[in-house]
């Protein structure tokens, strides 16, 4: 709680000169607008700070319903204030929305974790436990500037890639981070009391043996929902996105970068995972390095591609930063080596995976083809488009991977969703 008012406050008396450093170009009648906002955004950012951490809190109580539950009420917060107060009030009502769904956020974990919650503790006690979360803070503060930094750093490359780009951008990071969060929500609330115990118990075997299996069954997931959006991403982008000053046109270039975006979400789901691995063995600074490596990459590669290609310069820099983090946080966590099993393994894995995906694509992408003609026009055919193709797709991804998957153990590649919830231990190649 200290934590988060203190970055709030910090955030509101810089609010200013955040406006002038983010929007240099932007006519004076709008700045006053522009600092409501981002004081408004100070706050949700402090609301934000204590969220996340009774969250924590309740993963490690293993309470897991409530925490998954309540990152959405800050989402209904936003829908039912752009629905009830858009119109008076405009984009600020967004905001409010906001604000209103990280209270009750708040409320709800409060309520759910009121046994383990002190609010009042002595001061020493106090003192004592702030100095020895200090000692900690700094390097998960830092392991988590590149997922909370491509903001600011779109805010600057993205208007000198042309008009409307920094929209394009920000629509697209949130469509992955949505598609992502649908893959990986689960297993990143489970793993690390899992990882953790593994590394406090010095079964490193083991340790290694669980990454393995959440790097399967991420990089698949994230791969399936992939190909599923890559094919239908316009009819999707129409059924979701386009209404009110969201034209076609504004459809066309989305569905555009979405491939790009795409590619770089798997390495940046596999990365949420990895860094929770390193966090798990107590490896902070090795974190803290890879997360502040990533927006150094993102914004250099930006910078030397922005001018030649525009916006695919911004989305191709966004997939190379996080496949290079991920391979990073893969490569410290096997400490720098991988023994020849590990490595034909992974080596099969990708091919495989890389396999799956051409074929889902392809054969989605012909099938879409082929019905286009028969389809009535408007959002019934973008509808009609989705529930044929869409299983198409899935179902040829996870024929070919599963079939594709198989070790020389025996077990297939569908164990990648069965031993998250299972909890049965993962066999590698070549183990007995």
């Amino acid at each position: 709680f200290v934590l988060g008012s203190g970055i709030a406050l910090i955030m509101l008396v810089c609010a200013p000169y955040l406006a002038d450093w983010l929007m240099p170009g932007l006519q004076v009648s709008y700045t006053p607008l522009l600092v409501r906002m981002l004081r408004l955004g100070a706050l949700a950012t402090g609301l934000a700070v204590v969220v996340t951490y009774l969250v924590a809190l309740a993963n490690t109580e293993r309470l897991y319903l409530p925490a998954v539950l309540v990152p959405a009420l800050s989402y209904l917060g936003i829908a039912i204030a752009a629905l009830l107060c858009a119109a008076r009030m405009g984009v600020v009502s967004l905001l409010y929305g906001f604000l209103a769904g990280y209270l009750s956020a708040i409320a709800f974990l409060c309520g759910s974790l009121r046994t383990e919650l002190l609010f009042a503790p002595r001061f020493r006690e106090f003192r004592s436990l702030m100095v020895r979360t200090a000692g900690r803070l700094l390097p998960v503060a830092l392991a988590t500037t590149c997922f909370t930094s491509y903001p600011l750093i779109d805010a600057y490359w993205a208007p000198r890639a042309g008009n409307a780009c920094l929209s394009y951008m920000g629509y697209a990071e949130r469509l992955v981070i949505a598609i992502a969060g649908v893959v990986i929500v689960g297993p990143s609330m489970v793993c690390l009391p899992d990882l953790s115990r593994l590394a406090a118990c010095g079964q490193c075997e083991d340790f290694l043996r669980r990454i393995e299996q959440l790097i399967r069954f991420t990089l698949t997931g994230c791969a399936a929902a992939a190909c599923l959006f890559a094919v239908l991403r316009r009819p999707l982008i129409r059924l979701l996105l386009e209404r009110g000053k969201f034209d076609p046109a504004a459809t066309e270039n989305l569905s555009a970068l979405m491939p790009g975006m795409l590619l770089g979400m798997a390495a940046m789901a596999g990365t949420v995972l990895l860094f929770k691995a390193l966090h798990a063995r107590n490896d902070l600074w090795a974190s803290a390095w890879l997360g502040i490596m990533w927006p150094a990459l993102y914004f250099l590669i930006c910078g030397l591609l922005v001018r030649p290609l525009g916006i695919h310069g911004l989305v191709t820099a966004y997939a190379v930063s996080w496949w290079i983090t991920f391979l990073s946080a893969f490569w410290r966590l096997h400490a720098g080596k991988l023994d020849p099993r590990r490595r034909m393994y992974y080596a099969a894995l990708t091919a495989r995976l890389v396999i799956s995906v051409c074929a889902a694509v392809s054969l989605g992408t012909g099938a879409a083809n082929l019905i286009r003609p028969y389809l009535p026009l408007g959002r019934l055919g973008d509808l009609f488009s989705t529930t044929i193709v869409g299983p198409v797709v899935l179902a040829t991804f996870l024929l070919v991977s599963i079939g594709a998957l198989r070790n020389r153990a025996g077990s297939t590649g569908g164990c990648f969703i069965t031993q998250p919830l299972t909890g049965r231990s993962f066999q590698s190649p070549g183990t007995t």
